[in-house]
């Protein structure tokens, strides 16, 4: 293992020969070989977790030296768990950057066919890199979805499966709260660095809108129903995913505005999905509060044709007695207080 230090970042490389036996997998038909897997983990201030992260890498059976961690800024002793890997590549930057960058970063080191890109308080068990890699090997396409699970440190969600879809349905479903986090997608390394991998300008749902611009870009899915990825939900004020209304209503807006560049989508992606999509954005708006956006989202949805005051069955409810704006602040404020009280 050898070091290199360069003023924007540090280096730690990687064995060259790898563990002894890592790189395969048995399928219990034959022997898979996982050499063309690469898993990018963004990582920031995540000392508790990355060693969970690394190490289900490594069980799943991917090869030390395709598993490359960057570390978005050096606050805490990530580095230090990370070399307790040998062969694990660390790339350091001694500021942060953000986690898109940190993403692209990695991705930019990747060399094999294939690429995961897992954040580092999430975890694979159960054979969920193999089923990806099946999945996505055996259909020759640009993605595949895998199955997946919430998982808090009280207890445990149920496991999620994808359905098979075409891309207008992917797009409808994604708009929708259908998504699959990063830890149950892999991508071929080609497909995602065509479409521009990571957007660096946004800082909310960054997931999402990668994933419909591949599906507007007529990226081939396969799904896989084998293994269960592992999503992470703790009060953590570190998790990469976290961001502000405003950010989430910012990525929004810039799906929307690719979706409506594109024909086909507007005439094929069901204008229920796009209507109802636009009226959760109106609710967003309300809480932050921003009249004319929430103004401008409600106008988009009774322009699809979406008519309901809600996105929800529990959001239509409030609204009737309410109005919007003050229901967005009851759904979104005082009713999970509420359920928390009832809890304890």
């Amino acid at each position: 293992m050898t070091s290199e230090t360069t003023d924007s970042l540090t280096i730690t490389a990687g064995s060259e020969m790898g563990s002894v036996g890592a790189g395969f997998k048995d399928s219990g038909k034959n022997m898979v070989n996982l050499d063309n897997v690469s898993v990018v983990i963004p990582s920031y201030k995540s000392e508790k977790f990355i060693g969970r992260a690394i190490s289900s890498c490594l069980s799943e059976g991917v090869v030390d030296r395709n598993i490359i961690v960057v570390e978005d800024g050096v606050f805490d002793k990530t580095s230090d768990e990370v070399r307790k890997f040998f062969g694990v590549v660390l790339y350091s930057f001694p500021s942060n950057q953000g986690a898109q960058y940190a993403r692209n970063f990695g991705l930019s080191h990747v060399t094999t066919e294939y690429v995961i890109f897992l954040d580092a308080d999430d975890y694979f068990e159960g054979g969920s890199v193999l089923g990806l890699l099946n999945a996505i090997d055996n259909n020759k396409s640009d993605i595949s979805i895998g199955p997946w699970r919430y998982k808090w440190s009280e207890r445990n969600g149920s496991i999620r499966y994808a359905r098979e879809k075409n891309n207008f349905e992917w797009i409808g479903h994604w708009l929708n709260e259908g998504f699959h986090p990063p830890c149950s997608v892999m991508w071929r390394s080609r497909s995602v660095r065509t479409i521009g991998a990571w957007d660096e300008s946004i800082k909310k749902n960054q997931d999402g809108e990668l994933m419909v611009r591949g599906f507007l870009n007529d990226l081939r899915v396969a799904v896989s129903h084998s293994g269960c990825s592992v999503y992470w939900q703790h009060q953590s004020p570190n998790r990469v995913s976290l961001g502000s209304l405003e950010y989430s209503i910012e990525a929004a807006e810039k799906i929307y505005n690719q979706l409506l560049g594109n024909g086909d989508v507007v005439r094929s992606v069901s204008d229920y999905a796009l209507g109802r999509f636009c009226c959760k954005m109106a609710w967003h708006s309300c809480l932050i509060p921003s009249k004319r956006r929430a103004t401008l989202w409600r106008d988009r949805a009774i322009k699809h044709g979406y008519l309901k005051k809600g996105y929800n069955k529990k959001s239509n409810f409030l609204a009737a007695f309410f109005g919007v704006r003050l229901s967005a602040n009851i759904k979104s404020i005082l009713l999970p207080r509420l359920i928390d009280l009832i809890r304890k």
